[in-house]
This record gives C-alpha cells, structure tokens and sequence, in this order.
C-alpha cells in the first residue's frame, strides 16, 4: 500500500521537527551563541524544504512561470535579465524566500546573487561545472548555467512550476564570449637592490615595497584575479613578519605569513581583483621586516639578501565574459622576482669634511677628514679604509717614497688611531690602506670624525694632491674580516651573538650608500700667513662641571719648537654685558695639539648659559700674534644626576589586528603591551591601569560592556581578574619584574558581557600616566619614570545576545504553527 501524498508530507514534517520538539529547553541554554545560530538556519531551512512541498502538492491554477536565458551576466548587472534569474534562483531555494524580486523597481547583480549563483552551480556540478573542468562555483553566469535554468524555467521547457505572476522580459541581443588573456610584467617602479636597515629584534620596518608586478589584460574581456602565490628566493621565512598585497592604496586579500617559502593569497568570491579589458592595473608586495634576531629571539639574519615574486603557476585568474579558468598568462612562464634586498642592523653614512688648511708645505699635513655616522638602530664598527693619493709632488707623479708616515687620528680626542699600513700603486699617485689594531666603535646615531695625517718630505711651486676614499667595490656577500683583503671602508653591524675580528658579520663598501666621490686637495701657490684652529670644543657642546675634557687644536707654519702663549676660556657673568676671560694654561707645546682640563666648580653657577668659548693664542718673538677661537659659543652644566632607572612601553607587533568579536566571549585577547627597561636596573611593575575605549570614545562608561579583564606574561597569569569601573580597570599590588635592558610582552585579556551594547571596543595603556614601577638596583629601591603607550587595535562586537535568541525561536514557534494550520487546510480538502 503506498501512502498518499499529504500522509507522506506529515510524516516529513513531525521528523524534521522532532529534534527542535524533543529537545529539553535546558539544552537550548546550554548551547552557545554560534550552536544555536547554527540550530536555528537548520531549522529555517528545513521550514522552507516544507513549505515549497506543500506548494507543489497542490495542484497548478495558475500558468506557470518561465523565462528563456540568452544573456550572460556577471557581478555589477542590472536589468530584467538579472531580475529573471533571481526569481529562478529563488525557486532553487538559492536565494532567501523573503524578498519579492519581481516587484523590484531595478534588479541588481549583487554580492547576495554571486553568492546564489554559485550555490546554483554546485547544486548541479554535475551538468554546470564538471563539463567545463571547474570544481567550484564561479559565480558568473555563462552557457553551461544558461542552459540548465533553461532546462529548469525555459519557456520551451515542459516542466511544470509553480506559478509566479509576472511578464516575460524582452529578449536582449547575445553577446559574444571570446577568449582573454592576462600578461605580467616587472614595474620599472620596482625598487633596485638595496639595504634595509631593520634594527635590533626589537625594531623591524613595516611597509617596505619588495616588488611591483603590471597586470595586463588583452582586449577581448575582464579578467579576475583570484589567488596569487608569493615565493621567496633567497634569505629565510623568519626575515619577514607579514607580507602583503596592494593596488594603490586599497589592499588585496588578507595579510599572510610566509610557510615554507612561501605565501597564499586567496580571495573571497566577490572580492576577485579585476582587470579591465584593455588596461593594465600594477600589484605592489609590500612586507613587514623583522629586525636582527638575538640570542633568544627569533628574527632576520644580518646578511640575508631576500627577495618576493610570483612563481611559475602561481596564479589563479579566470575570464569574467567566459567564465573560463585556462586563460593564457604571458611573462610567467619563469618565476618573476623583484630585486633582493639586504637586511642589516644598522649601517654607517661616511662624509668628507673641508681641510682646515689647504697649503701645501713641508712637515706634517692634514691629508683627507672624513665623519663616520652610525643609523639611530644600532652601533657600527669599522676596521680599514682605503685612500687614493693623486697630484704632482717635487715635479713629478706622487708616490709613497714622498709621504711618510701616514697616520689617522680621531680629531674630538687628537688621539692617533693605532694601526698598521699598507701601500699600493694606481694610476697617477698611490694608495693608503689604513687597518685599525683595534676596532673603531661608534655608537647608534652617533658621529666621529678623523683625519689622515701625512709628512711631507719636499715640495715645488705648483705642486698640488688631492686625496679621497677609494670606490672600489668587493664581494657581494658577507665574510669573515679576515678574509677581506681590500675594499674600501671595511665594516660590521655588531650583530653576531659573539662579534669579534673573526666574526662572520664584516662587510664592506658595496653596501654603504652614497659613499663620498669627494677629493680633498692641498696646493702650493704663495706663501700664506701661520694659522691657528680650535677644533674642539668648537660650538654647541655641553661639558659638565667636574670633568675632564680635552681641548684640541690645529696649527700650520707655526716654527718649529713653537709654544702656545695661552689658553683662555671666556664667558659672560649673570647680568654682564662684557666678557670675561680666564687663563687656564700658559706656554705649552704647539705640537702637541691639545690639552687635558678639568672644568671648574666655579662656573656650575653665576654664568650666563651658552657664552662660553676657548681661545688659543701664539706669541711672535717681534710681538705679533696668531689666534683662534671657538665658531660658536658651548655650555658649562651642572653635573648631571644619572636616573636609576627607566621602562618604556610600546605596542607589540603581533598585538591582535581588528576582527569581529561575538557578545558573551571569553579570554579575548586584546592588546599586547612591550615593556623594555633599560641597561641601568632591573624593574618591578607594581600598578598598572588598563584604559577602554567605547565606540572610539574614552569617556564613555564601559563596565557593563566588559566583565573582567586580566593580566599575563606569556601563558603565566600575573594579576586578579579585574572589573571595569567606568572606563577604566585598575590592578594594584602587581609584582612584575623586567630584567635591566630587556623586554617583556603583557598580554591584556577580556571577557565581553553578553549584554554588551558597545559597537566597537578597544584597550589602551599609556606609560605615563597608568604604570608604577620601581627600580631594583644593588638592592636600593628608587620610583623611575616611565614612557610611552600602547593602544590596541579596534574590535568590532558582534553576535545575538540570548534575549534575541529566544525572539528568534519564538518566531520559529510561530511559524510552525503556521505551517499546522497550512497541513490542517490541505488535508481537510
């Protein structure tokens, strides 16, 4: 015996809802927020399931409707056709029942009707997409999906549907679909070669452009890009933190990591990056760098020279007319790579500095002067420089048997530069190579300056040299100093765990930018007068009252054997509109060229700042003078007290980036916090605030929006659970210690209320104002200062609240009893 047609559809009915009646309410509350959203799109579709049943179990009054697709169509559509096929993947039950698409005042190709077309597509891979070799939706509506709703609806079609009241559209002429294509090319944006100085672990670079690649689409269609591969080739996954995508200033996809090598970009139907046919659109690859890894830290490698493409295959377009996946791509046949950069801890600018005295004589002479400066990220070492002396000398081409004994000296201390050297012949003069017994160290973001100084063993009338840093460039790579057997300036970024003269982290000129092309000349014309030059301290410097500074000078044609009559310091009394001199030493050796003195206690006080200045003076035996003072005034301090202690805070990179956060949500992680103390102390975080943000706002009260935050190290919790008061949430009696000159990272977690009513929430800690630390030195406690912020990016709060849930099954509730009703009528005819 067979069951009849509504017999059948009630036994349907009570089995797809018994779950929902035999479930114990107790369970619904037990479930969380996404089970029950899940529970009630069940639900929902199996109540339409039922009711397009009950609708074809009733017999036909009406015409059916149909609809002929000749027209192809794609995302950003508008008209009739798009409204016929939305109504026909309505009836697929692809498109939600709720909407009466044709009464629609204009129709539009949506993001909703992608998403249905697809879902269309899969539904009937068997006859859509295996035949044309795709495994997924594409989305666009092309022959193979015209022919199966034409199958479905086609008004030649014999099957019978239910009925829709509505006209047929006119038919529209079809376009063609013909065959693009996509080429790529290397942007002559692209940047060259060149060093990247990313700092210490702690530092980094963000933004930095690796590559730019010109995507060209032919003019027979639009083509969408949807996934691009990113490779590296050289260097190493840990020389990048994140890496992404950019046409102009809009990105393209997520971030992503790289794994392996390398980097997937997938995107979202209906986020394709498209091509216009005809034109060309330039996808720049941008990174996060990593700075220099420490000992326990993972980061980049000194040395690593990367670089970014895409690989061969490591594309994924298709045609937006044809819908066709297996277009040409030109200019990959091989991987296309930009150019490689290299990564550094920090690097040395090198300048040429004016001679003070440009005459050429016998005796000792300043050859070349040159500044080296290290970047604000790190300290520079150097070990050997190389100078090429040309010129005429006695007459004749100069060589090395004409200069002797050439020396370098620092010129703030006058002290020589002890070293050995060597000689080499070039065209039309000889060159210097100058090695260093011990290495030269110059701190980050600071300056030292040099000179060459040479003696001169004879000279003519209209001889003249000129002297500057040699431009030959070596090895590409990395090496050990010892190997390194010429080169220009040899030098190291100090980055090796155990740096030293045998350490692999010594590199060379090829790397320095911009090294001075500048040569330095000396020339012998008419006899000039004798000079005197103060060259430190020379204008601007603060010395401290108390200490030790050595005053330097240069001299030339001075007789040999002369004495400095005096050196003098001069000032201006508090309320004084005159000078005041002071001799500090009389009748010293000229040729020693400086000298040693302690500042005084009697200018920490009473002196007007910045008019201090030293003047040097040399007596004639006839009477006459030579004499110099310093450029600009300098500064006589106070001794200066040195702080106990200091901690900075600062946002770390892998704080979490803004996502959507559902109500009720627990142990979100927020905000994470970089604590670094300096190399004085040891310190010990004793309170600290957490500050909240309300939808942008830090006035607005938000302690019923979050329940309780907590403090971690790490996975170690460091604090009670806290609650917000107002806006604010407060944890005393904190016993957090960061070792002097390292860094820790506080993790901030929090619970969100399922209540909550904040669109958006944010977590902020400002270092001034919210953290009290002490410093822990030699077992003295002392308050230190603190500085800096770190302010979390912004969480958007999502997600239904229980009370909306309940709203939800109870319109569930009604629509079952609605559906009773419908069941009770049917079988009652």
């Amino acid at each position: 015996m067979s069951l009849s047609p509504k017999i059948l559809l009630i036994i349907i009915l009570f089995a797809s809802l018994g779950f929902f009646f035999n479930s114990d309410i107790s369970e619904v509350k037990a479930m969380t927020v996404s089970e029950l959203q899940a529970l009630i799109a069940q639900l929902q579709a199996q109540i339409a399931s039922l009711q397009q049943q009950i609708t074809q179990s009733e017999p036909a009054v009406a015409v059916p409707w149909c609809h002929t697709f000749n027209v192809s169509m794609a995302f950003g559509n508008t008209g009739s056709e798009v409204k016929a096929l939305q109504i026909a993947l309505q009836k697929e039950g692809c498109l939600a029942a709720g909407v009466d698409y044709s009464a629609a005042a204009v129709n539009t190709f949506d993001q909703t009707t992608f998403a249905a077309v697809i879902k269309f597509q899969e539904k009937y891979k068997a006859e859509v997409l295996t035949p044309a070799g795709l495994k997924y939706g594409t989305g666009f509506v092309g022959a193979g999906t015209k022919a199966k709703l034409n199958k479905l609806y086609g008004c030649a079609s014999t099957t019978a549907l239910p009925s829709t009241p509505t006209s047929t559209p006119a038919a529209t002429t079809t376009p063609v679909d013909t065959e693009g294509s996509l080429t790529l090319s290397l942007s002559s944006e692209t940047p060259v070669s060149t060093v990247q100085v990313v700092g210490p672990v702690t530092n980094g670079l963000t933004n930095v452009v690796l590559e730019k690649i010109v995507f060209a689409a032919n003019t027979a269609e639009d083509i969408y890009i949807k996934s691009i591969i990113i490779k590296r080739s050289g260097g190493r996954d840990t020389d990048f933190s994140t890496i992404h995508l950019w046409d102009g200033s809009t990105q393209i996809g997520d971030t992503q990591v790289l794994s392996y090598g390398s980097a997937t970009f997938n995107l979202r139907a209906g986020y394709y990056w498209r091509i216009p046919k005809g034109t060309s659109k330039t996808l720049t690859v941008k990174a996060n760098l990593r700075g220099i890894a420490s000992q326990y830290i993972t980061g980049s490698v000194t040395g690593d020279n990367p670089k970014l493409g895409i690989p061969t295959g490591g594309l994924v377009i298709q045609g937006v007319t044809s819908g066709r996946a297996d277009l040409p791509i030109v200019g990959l046949s091989t991987d296309l790579y930009g150019n490689e950069i290299i990564l550094r801890q920090s690097q040395p600018t090198i300048e040429a500095v004016d001679l003070t005295d440009t005459y050429l004589a016998v005796g000792d002479k300043t050859l070349y002067r040159w500044a080296v400066s290290a970047d604000t990220k790190g300290n520079i070492g150097w070990k050997k420089i190389k100078f090429e002396v040309t010129g005429i000398l006695n007459g004749v081409a100069v060589n090395s048997s004409q200069i002797s004994e050439p020396k370098v000296f620092d010129v703030k201390t006058g002290n020589e530069i002890l070293g050995s050297v060597a000689y080499a012949d070039i065209p039309n003069g000889f060159a210097i190579i100058f090695e260093t017994d011990q290495e030269q160290f110059i701190e980050a973001g600071q300056v030292k300056n040099y000179q060459l100084r040479a003696n001169v063993l004879s000279v003519k009338s209209g001889d003249v040299i000129s002297t500057k840093i040699n431009s030959e460039a070596i090895s590409f790579t990395a090496a050990d100093y010892a190997s390194v057997l010429t080169g220009s300036f040899i030098w190291s970024d100090r980055s090796a765990a155990n740096h030293s003269e045998a350490t692999s982290d010594w590199l060379n000129d090829y790397k320095i930018p911009n090294l001075p092309a500048t040569t330095l000349s000396l020339l012998r014309g008419g006899e000039p007068e004798p000079t005197i030059t103060v060259t430190y301290p020379n204008g601007g410097e603060q010395w401290e009252v108390g200490k030790n500074y050595r005053i330097t000078w240069s001299s030339a044609r001075l007789p040999v054997g002369a004495k400095i009559s005096s050196i003098k310091l001069s000032y201006k009394n508090t309320g004084a509109t005159y000078d005041t001199a002071d001799t500090i030493v009389s009748y010293i050796d000229n040729a020693v060229g400086y000298y040693d003195w302690t500042v005084s206690q009697k200018y920490g006080i009473g002196i007007q700042p910045n008019t201090f200045s030293i003047k040097i003076t040399y007596t004639a035996a006839d009477g006459t003078t030579v004499e110099d003072s310093s450029n600009t005034y300098f500064n006589l301090i106070p001794a200066v007290v040195t702080q106990t202690g200091y901690l900075s805070v600062s946002l770390a990179s892998d704080t979490p980036m803004p996502q959507s956060i559902n109500k009720g949500s627990t142990n979100v992680v927020f905000l994470k916090a970089q604590f670094n103390a300096n190399d004085v102390s040891d310190v010990q975080v004793t309170s600290l605030k957490v500050r909240v943000y309300k939808n942008g706002s830090a006035s607005l009260d938000a302690g019923a929006d979050i329940s309780k935050i907590a403090l971690y190290d790490g996975d170690t919790k460091i604090s009670t659970y806290e609650a917000v008061s107002g806006n604010v949430a407060t944890f005393s009696g904190l016993v957090w210690v960061i070792t002097r000159n390292t860094t820790k990272t506080l993790t901030v977690k929090a619970d969100i209320s399922a209540t909550c009513t904040a669109a958006t929430l944010a977590l902020e800690i400002l270092g001034d104002t919210d953290v009290s630390a002490l410093g822990i030195n030699s077992s003295q406690i002392s308050i230190i200062s603190v500085d800096g912020s770190a302010t979390g990016k912004t969480m958007t709060i999502a997600g239904l609240s229980f009370g909306e849930i309940e709203n939800q099954l109870a319109d569930l509730s009604r629509a079952v009893s609605n559906l009773f009703n419908k069941i009770k009528e049917i079988i009652s005819r």
